[in-house]
């Protein structure tokens, strides 16, 4: 229901920004999430661990950690159950002083 990436823009250092990713189940079968990773400890996944039944919607909340000055870009892994390959999820932006 959301894109897969999202761009903060510019940010103020050491603000944590807060994007939330949307989507849909649309196989016919409930799925689970097993695991999220993130590039790094400045990205911090939140999700349902309830399975997500056909044609429902959930989502994933990412906070990011805006430590660094500099541009960033983060992706996300995200396993489903009976998925062999993870969808990738991506945050950006350019964190200033």
């Amino acid at each position: 229901l959301t894109p897969k990436s999202h761009d903060f823009g510019t940010v103020k250092g050491l603000e944590e920004q807060v994007h939330i990713f949307k989507f849909q189940n649309q196989s016919d079968e409930p799925v689970v999430i097993d695991n999220i990773r993130t590039t790094c400890g400045c990205t911090v996944p939140i999700w349902e661990e309830a399975p997500i039944l056909p044609d429902s919607t959930s989502e994933i909340v990412v906070h990011f950690d805006a430590k660094y000055i500099g541009k960033f870009k983060k992706r996300i892994k995200v396993f489903v159950s009976n998925q062999r390959k993870a969808e990738v999820l991506e945050v950006s932006g350019e964190v200033l002083l």
